[in-house]
This record gives C-alpha cells, sequence and structure tokens, in this order.
C-alpha cells in the first residue's frame, strides 16, 4: 500500500478543486485551520503509485486544485494491444472492447482477478492489473468543492457551503449541503440534507433529496426514480423512466 498526504497552503475556508479517473473521493468537512489531502492506492508499484508520489496541490485564487491523473499500462502481444487504467481495460484487435472481465479463445485474451490481472496469448505477455486511488480530502467549515469524478463514488461529510458535482460512473451521497449542482451518467445521488438551491441531472440513477427548508430544486433522470422529502420545495422535476415523489 502507498499513501501519501499533503496540506493546503492557505488556511480557512477554500474550494476545492477534484478529479480523479479511478477509485473513491471522500471530502469530510470539520473543524480544522487548514484542508489536507490524502491518497491511497493498495499498489506497491506501478502506475498508480507513481502518480501518488509525483502528486502536488496547485494553489488557486480562492483555494487549491487536487487532480490525479493515473496513465494507462500499455502491453501488446499476439497482434492484439491491451490497454489498461484502474479496472477498467480496451482491448484492441479485430475489434475494440472495453471490459473488466473478458476471457476468449484459440488466440486467448483472459482478463480478471480482483486487481484486474491481465494475460495475452500468442505473444506470451503478462502484465500486472492497475490500481484504484482513494482520495480524502478534509476541509475547514464553510468549504466548498468542484469534482470531476470519471469512474469513482463520492461521498462527503459534514456541512458544504457549496458543491458541484460531474461524474460518469458511480454513486454521490452527500451528507450537508448549500447550493447543489450535480450532473451524471451512470449512478444514483442522494442528499441528506439539502439547505439551498439544487440543480440535479443523471441518465441513469435515483435522485433522493431530503430539504431542510424551502428552496428550488430542478431534477432530471432518465432511467430511474425521484424523491424529495422534508421541507417544502419549488420542484422541476422529470424521470422519463421512473417516479417523482414530492413528499
Amino acid at each position: 500500500m502507498t499513501s501519501r498526504t499533503i496540506e493546503a497552503r492557505q488556511a480557512g475556508p477554500v474550494v476545492a478543486d477534484l478529479s480523479l479517473q479511478y477509485g473513491r473521493i471522500e471530502v469530510i468537512v470539520e473543524r480544522r485551520d487548514r484542508a489536507e489531502v490524502t491518497l491511497t492506492t493498495p499498489a506497491s508499484r506501478g502506475p498508480a503509485v507513481d502518480a501518488v508520489k509525483g502528486f502536488a496541490l496547485r494553489d488557486t485564487r480562492d483555494g487549491f486544485r487536487a487532480h490525479l491523473e493515473i496513465p494507462p499500462t500499455v502491453v501488446s502481444g499476439g497482434g492484439t494491444t491491451v490497454i489498461q487504467g484502474g479496472g477498467s481495460v480496451v482491448v484492441l484487435g479485430d475489434n475494440m472492447h472495453q471490459v473488466n472481465h473478458f476471457s476468449g479463445s484459440g488466440s486467448v485474451v483472459q482478463i480478471g482477478g480482483s486487481h484486474g490481472s491481465v494475460v495475452v496469448g500468442g505473444g506470451n505477455v503478462s502484465i500486472g492489473g492497475g490500481s484504484t486511488v482513494e482520495m480524502q480530502v478534509r476541509l475547514p467549515e464553510r468549504s466548498a468543492i468542484v469534482v470531476d469524478a470519471a469512474h469513482c463514488p463520492v461521498l462527503t461529510q459534514g456541512r458544504l457551503g457549496a458543491a458541484s458535482i460531474n461524474f460518469r460512473h458511480g454513486n454521490v451521497q452527500i451528507d450537508e449541503v448549500g447550493a447543489l449542482n450535480v450532473q451524471g451518467a451512470h449512478g444514483s445521488v442522494t442528499v441528506n440534507a439539502l439547505d439551498g438551491d439544487a440543480n440535479l441531472h443523471v441518465t441513469h440513477g435515483n435522485i433522493d433529496i431530503h430539504a431542510l427548508r424551502p428552496c428550488r430544486v430542478r431534477a432530471r433522470t432518465r432511467h430511474g426514480n425521484i424523491t424529495v422529502s422534508g421541507a417544502r420545495v419549488d420542484l422541476d422535476a422529470s424521470a422519463q423512466h421512473g417516479s417523482v415523489r414530492n413528499r
């Protein structure tokens, strides 16, 4: 396992700009002077470890930027190219596939294992699996976040002043937040305590919100259900293949 913690230079509430491709993002808001970011990967070597070791916070006008990019592993053998990154694998041969687990006969391409192990037949090429990274961010009270999460869940604890989250695959669970904006593809969104206006749009997934006070909520999902509870809200909601409930 490899882990690294970096403290932000700016004291007090900040806007944390976070980006991660594969793994998990956890944001904890608590009484503290400065923000800090901890990156952890189960790997002891490989691209994820190199990315963690080379990671640095970038100062912004109102906080910091924490963007971690893990380069894919590329191996060729027997007329087949395997591009692997963070548990997602692309196999390039006569056809292209993106899979988590794939096995074939003849010239064998076998992809599997708990860490995404890859064996390519024909050229007798074998590589180890890619690893994910957990990004844990501890923020002072009244801080806000801007998140770009590719293939990872996002979880927050404590009250955020505001949050803007863009994700492709993975669930989002917000503890308490003021203004909220969420745009996502595949994953459900849960907001335990909403204390401001919200705009949420997901393609596949449920939206579940508990409002602390009257506010405006705009929610959209193509495949899923929308549920809003708590205080009375000005709700504009649409679920093309699902239900809308305002309790």
